[in-house]
């Protein structure tokens, strides 16, 4: 043990500055996490009072972990539609496909901190606006769908305004 002391301060250097380095990041995903947020609810014509969910950026494993947790349920209903095989095609191409999700639950969304920066944006838009979906299901306001087709429209909604967000606010070179 006596001769990790020399490293002692070394070690204890790297952690400072890798905390400091966390917490500088912070402001900027804050400020950028809020400019996304009322970008979505403008587009939707949404409140952006009150609380916003947490945001994670994730590593893909963490995702996908996420994505099977959140899901657990899914596969038994998954597999007694379509057969074993089958429900594990879905799944493994849900989870090598995954780029973000939201938890409502937990009023928590995941995205990949593997993205390029716009297409996180993009995703992180994506999931905000079933953060407001959900709001505004918790509320009673949407009207009562079957939930197939409730989900579809949804995930329809989300997707347009990702692309949305790319088109009008991505500055990608040529």
């Amino acid at each position: 043990m006596q001769h990790l002391r020399p490293h002692h301060n070394f070690i204890f250097l790297v952690l400072i500055s890798l905390i400091a380095l966390m917490l500088a990041n912070q402001p900027a995903n804050a400020q950028m996490e809020r400019e996304i947020f009322n970008w979505v609810a403008n587009e939707m014509a949404e409140d952006p009072s009150g609380p916003m969910p947490a945001i994670h950026f994730v590593d893909h494993q963490a995702l996908q972990l996420h994505f099977k947790t959140m899901n657990r349920r899914t596969f038994p209903i998954l597999a007694a539609r379509y057969g074993t095989v089958q429900a594990r095609n879905i799944m493994s191409l849900y989870l090598n496909e995954i780029h973000g999700l939201y938890d409502p639950n937990s009023k928590t969304i995941y995205v990949g901190s593997f993205l390029d920066p716009c297409r996180l944006k993009a995703v992180l838009a994506h999931e905000i606006v079933h953060f407001f979906q959900f709001r505004k299901i918790g509320l009673g306001l949407r009207p009562a769908l079957p939930a197939k087709l409730g989900q579809l429209a949804r995930e329809q909604e989300a997707q347009h305004i990702e692309k949305k967000y790319i088109k009008t606010e991505c500055r990608y070179s040529n």
